[in-house]
């Protein structure tokens, strides 16, 4: 009998290996650059250039936002997340008794509108990268770069692998770092503009989505319906109008800007507050932003401390002839504190304001923008009631699989669960894999509201982090061209 090269438990162990690579990278050709000694087409790599000043800035705009930092995520196991809203109760029933000894009337019944929220998906792909070419200079004078600025504040949504690779000459901080910005540019725009429905390709599509979960603009809205059923739920909705004029104008329906979002604000808070015969959560326990693009925030300060300072007089001095006056350096004092506080001014009440790239923000004219305004429930009778929910894939029955395969070393669990990565290898070629499963999950829509076609100036033409948006600037090379870069 020949003898066995290998024993039965390291033929296991060859097996399992070759269970967790049949999932290979389709090229066993490096797909990207290198930073110092040669690409693989034979040109200087990035970094490679003779007799530059190592230290560098960066002008790279990131889109995590303060809205985006403030969500809280939780962990689920559920594809589907189903919940109702006790939305009611019917009219009492039967007539009044014309005697005392009659029967008298019934109340009505209760009702209630159920609602899904359901997971998407995210899968994401470094690039494929040569690992032994990894660590290879050209020359003496092909030296190490040095980061003076590192704007790299990836924000919840990026695997926490990035947040460690800070070498800007290994290509680990080139792929996680290239790979964390366009994560945070494609989920700062599916928070808001989601959809469920959506292709993974074509018109509607976001970066790295098989499935996409639904925004704030598919939540914040009117017209509300049980899932099963289809019976409307008014009282389920969100307040939505139609601003439908400049910033510093008149709206025909709602009056000015301050008009607009403080009788809203005012309005839900009533409804929520039950102080003024509403929903009975009181005044306590419940928390809002007015969220908006971080390009209308100077606009609206610098507009707001005059219109909100005279509301309610500008209409009766207008009818009588009277002059209203206002002091200057109180509203200049008051556009500042808002300005650097990030709140505005609502009856006597410092709201928070967010900012979120993600939210749509048209270009319509030179320096002239189109967008809307959002009034975001975090906290309602103490419960959390935005906040995003994830599929936990450090979970027992997937760590029980993947250690089934000897415990596998290609493959580990980020952000508490949020991300599942794999080691893709092959032939030396090496490249990661990420998935997510998560979606916002947003449970009282009747405590939302959203002022839409609202035109504004900005003509501080501050960069945008998107490619397609207007205000957006690179530049330069991604590649250093021939060997012939040395014979200068």
């Amino acid at each position: 009998m020949a003898e066995l090269l290998f024993t039965p438990e390291e033929i296991e162990r060859f097996k399992a290996l070759q269970n967790v690579l049949k999932n290979d990278p389709v090229s066993q050709t490096q797909t990207t650059g290198n930073l110092h000694g040669l690409n693989p087409a034979g040109t200087v790599a990035l970094f490679g250039a003779p007799g530059v000043n190592p230290r560098m800035f960066q002008t790279i705009i990131n889109a995590n936002g303060s809205f985006e930092k403030a969500l809280r995520f939780r962990p689920s196991q559920y594809i589907r997340e189903r919940v109702e809203i006790l939305t009611g109760i019917t009219a009492a029933q039967g007539t009044n008794p014309t005697s005392t000894c009659g029967d008298g009337m019934r109340p009505g019944e209760l009702k209630v509108c159920m609602q899904d929220y359901e997971f998407g998906q995210e899968i994401a792909n470094t690039n494929t990268v040569s690992g032994p070419d990894q660590g290879l200079y050209f020359t003496r004078a092909d030296v190490d770069r040095e980061l003076v600025s590192d704007a790299s504040d990836f924000g919840p949504f990026v695997p926490d692998l990035f947040t460690g690779a800070r070498n800007i000459n290994a290509q680990s901080y080139k792929q996680f770092r290239t790979l964390a910005q366009a994560i945070m540019l494609s989920n700062a725009k599916v928070l808001w503009q989601g959809n469920r429905s959506a292709a993974p390709t074509g018109s509607g599509s976001f970066d790295f989505f098989v499935k996409q979960p639904d925004g704030l603009d598919r939540m914040i809205k009117t017209g509300y319906t049980d899932v099963v059923s289809g019976v409307a739920c008014a009282a389920a909705d969100s307040r939505v109008v139609n601003f439908n004029a400049n910033l510093t104008g008149t709206s025909a329906n709602f009056g000015s800007i301050v008009d607009a979002i403080t009788d809203m604000f005012t309005g839900i808070e009533m409804d929520v507050s039950g102080g003024q015969g509403g929903e009975g959560m009181g005044y306590v326990n419940n928390m809002w932003a007015i969220v908006m693009h971080p390009r209308m925030w100077r606009p609206i300060t610098r507009m707001w401390p005059c219109s909100y300072q005279t509301i309610g007089c500008s209409t009766l001095v207008a009818t009588s002839g009277q002059q209203l006056y206002v002091d200057a350096g109180t509203q200049r004092q008051m556009q500042e504190e808002m300005y650097q506080g990030h709140y505005l001014m609502i009856d006597g009440m410092r709201i928070p304001v967010l900012f979120s790239w993600g939210i749509s923000n048209p270009n319509v004219a030179l320096d002239t923008y189109t967008s809307s305004i959002y009034i975001v429930p975090f906290v309602i009778g103490g419960e959390d009631v935005t906040y995003v929910e994830y599929f936990n894939h450090g979970n027992e029955q997937q760590e029980a699989w993947y250690n089934a395969l000897n415990g596998n070393p290609d493959t580990r669990v980020l952000n508490g669960g949020f991300w599942r990565s794999e080691r893709r290898m092959k032939a030396g070629c090496l490249e990661y894999q990420f998935w997510a499963r998560w979606r916002l999950t947003f449970r009282a829509a009747f405590a939302a509201g959203r002022i839409d076609n609202v035109t504004y100036q900005d003509r501080t033409r501050m960069r945008s982090p998107y490619i397609n948006e207007s205000y957006y600037s690179d530049g330069g090379m991604t590649s250093r061209g021939s060997g012939n870069l040395y014979n200068i």
